[in-house]
């Protein structure tokens, strides 16, 4: 029997004169096939406004996987007040389970309502139900165009869902959602979608066999269904489960825990997810198993040579991939990559370390003692040991005093690490110890307690770092930049003699909120030395302490305080140390701290390197002998890796540090103009950087040089000039690097070509040419 194809237009007449008829004379229900989800929604929205609606999942009972059933199909029908019912999703419903032996019922719920005369105007609205309903009207004359009809999509292209089957173990219940699509929970939460008329693609959660669009029942069938990468892996790789433990439960793969894991190979070896970066790829192109990789992520490096163009770049990247993985579970590759190292030169280990765990960090410091000079790779194999030698200038007032202070903590540095005293040193120490007492370097710097007094009346707390000396300022001026800290300083001076008891009444008389930080003072003390050890381990310890000090008034500063004070009451000496314990000179008086002072006595002659101090905490103001070099009087006990209480500069100089939340930098450099050369004449080598705002006070440094602006242009405010003439007579041509302040605050470093000859460079400032702190 054929069955006229009707327009929507023609269906919705035809429903209409159904539902007027006399129930005598319709007394069975009225299907509705519709080809097109569109139709199928307008005559719902329609019918909906004057029918009473029975859905099919509201016959599927409990569980996801019920399939409708008949007999609560009649109760819902005879439990209805309205007359007039329209019924959804059954053309859906048969269309999932149809002609399979695991829906043996498949058609009942049709079929029950074709051969039933209900007492009520019922529409049945079922989409995909057109193949069975024909197949009705061929087996049943009676079931004619006066029973069902067909609205047609007139050959229009219809757009129906897509739906595929999920093996529920792939995917939690929970999720709404799987790869991008939407996700259903078995048969009953597909077909509450499709009653509405939805469509789209779906994935279903299900162990049904449903008539679906396709079927996944592995992970890694999904992988290779839904990447838009080829998989480059086969799927015997690995069994079921652990392609399965690669899947979040939203069916993704999951984004590794650690870079190290077997998870982190596979994931990143199957193509789904990009490598972390080119070391990364690196080490997965050559590795061939978990175990390969695993090992290669460390020692990948040692393939690259040091003089490759692209080390660095590598170097860095395997940095960031380790970063990633914790020591507990990288101890053993750690280990083994430390003892592959030893193949190469004691200077060439050094390129290939990190500072990535205390036994690297001490190889770092080790092997740094047998260059001549720090090499500028440490600025990023060991960040805290490059800051530690930093060269950045130190102001002390006047220029001749920064310049002089500056030289002697930079040598003092590199003889502390190197554990070797130079004979340019030990003059520069003895020269100052002969000098008259007014003329010794620190005789020119306030007092501590004088620095301090401006803080104090601001209610500031105070971090007194015990031992603290200007050798760390360097070090704690470029941490408290990382730590987005703007740190003013002043360099003041201790007490003669240099120890606790005559230097911790600044920090009994402070009224605010104050807190001793002794870990620094008792790591000098608490590590027993002879004199034989040249090893400066324990300074890794020393920035560690210094770098939780300055996270601890960083904690102060976020929690609301304006500013944190930090001070110290004495430095200390590693070159008493390296000098050796022997005591030079006799007394008879009462001798302190490890030989570094005594009671001035009538029986021996003062040494004519030592300062006389009265004892002001004696009321008879006793004469003390306090020494400025690096001998000690004889009685003294042994001190530890460093001692103090004498006169020297390290030992006497310590810092006043206000901390303050750093604010953004707003100076910018634009361009640069460099005419630069180190030997010829007729042109002055200058430096032209155009601003982004006026400069309030610029300087330019460069090595250990502070170079003042030429005088302003006032038609041109935003231009600063630099004659750096001076500073080029002693250098080779080739790249040099510049920094600019403003106000002391780092505004960015650049890098200019300096050329044998008259050259010029011009840039407008890029990332590749600045780098703005």
């Amino acid at each position: 029997m054929t069955i006229t194809n009707l327009s929507l237009t023609d269906a919705k007449k035809r429903i209409d004169e159904y539902l007027c008829a006399d129930l005598r004379y319709a007394p069975s229900p009225f299907f509705v096939a519709v080809d097109s989800p569109r139709d199928y929604k307008a005559l719902y929205n329609e019918l909906l406004t004057h029918m009473t609606v029975i859905k099919v999942t509201e016959t599927c009972g409990h569980g996801v996987n019920s399939v409708p059933n008949n007999d609560r199909l009649e109760e819902l029908i005879a439990e209805s007040d309205e007359e007039k019912i329209l019924i959804l999703g059954l053309g859906d419903a048969w269309a999932l389970t149809c002609d399979n032996d695991a829906f043996p019922n498949a058609e009942a719920p049709l079929r029950f309502l074709k051969d039933n005369t209900l007492g009520k105007k019922i529409v049945v609205l079922a989409l995909n139900a057109y193949a069975l309903l024909e197949k009705f009207s061929l087996k049943d004359g009676k079931f004619d165009e006066r029973r069902w009809i067909h609205v047609s999509a007139n050959g229009k292209e219809v757009k129906h869902y897509k739906a595929t089957r999920l093996d529920p173990k792939l995917v939690s219940g929970e999720s709404k959602t799987y790869h991008n699509k939407r996700l259903c929970s078995g048969l009953y939460g597909l077909l509450k979608i499709l009653e509405l008329g939805d469509v789209g693609d779906f994935y279903v959660r299900t162990d049904l066999p449903l008539n679906l669009y396709d079927t996944i029942e592995s992970a890694y069938d999904l992988l290779l269904k839904q990447s838009k990468t080829p998989i480059r892996l086969e799927r015997e790789a690995l069994d079921d489960e652990h392609w399965q433990a690669l899947l979040d439960s939203r069916g993704r793969l999951k984004e590794p825990t650690s870079p190290m894991s077997w998870q982190a190979f596979y994931t990143y070896k199957s193509k789904e997810k990009e490598a972390i970066n080119d070391y990364h790829k690196l080490v997965l192109a050559s590795s061939k198993d978990e175990h390969e990789y695993a090992e290669r992520l460390f020692t990948a490096l040692l393939d690259v040579k040091r003089n490759d163009p692209k080390f660095k770049e590598l170097y860095l990247q395997r940095k960031e991939v380790l970063a990633k993985i914790s020591a507990e579970e990288s101890v053993g590759a750690r280990a083994k990559y430390l003892q592959d190292l030893q193949i190469l030169d004691a200077k060439e280990r050094f390129y290939y370390l990190t500072d990535a765990t205390e036994e690297e960090r001490t190889l770092v410091l080790a092997l740094l003692a047998q260059f001549d000079a720090i090499p500028p790779e440490l600025q990023y194999i060991y960040p805290d040991l490059a800051r530690y030698f930093s060269e950045e200038e130190l102001d002390c007032g006047d220029s001749q005093l920064t310049a002089q202070i500056n030289d002697y903590f930079l040598q003092y540095r590199h003889i502390k690490v190197r554990g070797k005293l130079t004979d340019k040193f030990l003059a520069l120490v003895d020269t100052q110890a002969r000098s008259e007492r007014d003329d010794r370097l620190f005789c020119r710097f306030h007092y501590r307690n004088h620095l301090l007094e401006p803080y104090a009346k601001e209610d500031a707390p105070l971090l007194w770092i015990d031992a603290l000396g200007v050798e760390f300022l360097p070090f704690i001026i470029q941490k408290a930049q990382e730590l987005k800290l703007s740190a003013d300083y002043h360099i003041g001076r201790a007490e003669h003699p240099t120890t606790t008891e005559w230097n911790s009444d600044f920090f009994k008389d402070w009224q605010s909120p104050k807190k001793k930080v002794k870990e620094l003072d008792e790591l000098l003390h608490d590590n027993p030395s002879d004199g034989n050890s040249t090893s400066a381990d324990y300074l890794l310890k020393e920035l560690e302490i210094i770098t939780n000090a300055l996270r601890d008034a960083r904690n102060m500063i976020n929690g609301g305080q304006p500013l944190v004070v930090i001070a110290s009451d004495h430095g200390a000496s590693r070159p008493v140390v390296l000098n050796g314990q022997e005591p030079v000179y006799e007394t008879s008086g009462q001798v302190y701290k490890s030989g570094r002072f005594c009671e001035a006595c009538d029986d021996y002659p003062k040494p004519d390197v030592a300062v006389d101090v009265e004892d002001a905490k004696d009321p008879n103001k006793r004469l003390l002998w306090v020494l400025a070099n690096y001998d000690r009087f004889h009685g003294g006990k042994k001190g530890g890796v460093e001692v103090h209480g004498g006169a020297t500069l390290e030992e006497t100089l310590v810092p006043v540090i206000c901390l303050t939340k750093a604010t953004p930098i707003k100076q910018k450099v634009d361009q640069v103009d460099a005419q630069l050369k180190t030997k010829g004449t007729g042109t002055s080598a200058l430096i032209t950087l155009q601003l982004t705002q006026i400069a309030k006070s610029p300087t330019l440094r460069f090595n250990n040089h502070s170079i003042a602006p030429l005088p302003p242009d006032p038609t041109a405010p935003l231009r600063v000039q630099f004659d750096v003439a001076d500073v080029l007579k002693n250098i080779n041509a080739g790249e040099h690097t510049f920094v600019l302040f403003d106000e002391k605050t780092k505004v960015g470093t650049f890098t200019v070509s300096v050329e044998s000859r008259l050259g010029k460079q011009q840039s407008a400032a890029s990332d590749d040419f600045f780098t703005f702190d």
